[in-house]
């Protein structure tokens, strides 16, 4: 069966540009803790699967409706919480990273308006396979989304209450005293 004049036309531009066939991260459990009343920042949260061969570079983030998205890495050091701003994140090739409390988080800072739950709040990811496009629903604390998305953002999942679970001061900001002012 010979291809159709569209089927050779994409067979040429995908042999073309290898960017055109990039395998894009897949996303899951993403997902924002709704913050208290008044507050300016809000931590998110998801999980990225690499599924490709190389090696993932994740080097910002953005929002339409956030002044500004930062890559953070909150750790206990020698018995001191510290919080700081990162350049990259690197996803190894077939691995996973989880954005989480405590550890990796997407910081969410100069919020237009307050952040209810059900609200959804659109996050590109800038990486080395191309902008990622990711929908954060936000979510009362002791809940989270167990959702999936796909290369084009849009989301299929569905919500899990889980109590005491999950940390009861997840998207609160993290007091001045507790921050590392060091930059890396």
């Amino acid at each position: 069966m010979k291809p159709s004049p569209m089927q050779r036309l994409l067979i040429c531009l995908c042999l073309a540009s290898p960017a055109a066939v990039a395998e894009l991260p897949l996303i899951s459990d993403a997902r924002i803790i709704q913050p208290p009343p008044g507050a300016p920042v809000a931590g998110g949260y998801l999980t990225i699967n690499n599924t490709s061969e190389d090696e993932l570079v994740v080097n910002g983030a953005s929002s339409e409706h956030i002044a500004t998205v930062e890559l953070h890495l909150s750790e206990v050091v020698d018995d001191v919480a510290t919080m700081r701003e990162m350049d990259q994140i690197v996803v190894p090739a077939g691995g996973t990273l989880e954005f989480k409390h405590g550890s990796y988080h997407l910081m969410l800072m100069g919020l237009d308006a307050p952040l209810q739950a059900g609200d959804d709040v659109q996050i590109t990811i800038e990486s080395s396979a191309g902008p990622i496009p990711v929908t954060l629903p936000v979510v009362r604390p002791g809940e989270h989304t167990m959702t999936h998305q796909g290369s084009d953002g849009s989301s299929q999942g569905h919500w899990h209450g889980h109590g005491q679970e999950m940390d009861e001061g997840m998207g609160k900001p993290m007091p001045k005293d507790m921050t590392d002012s060091s930059t890396n």
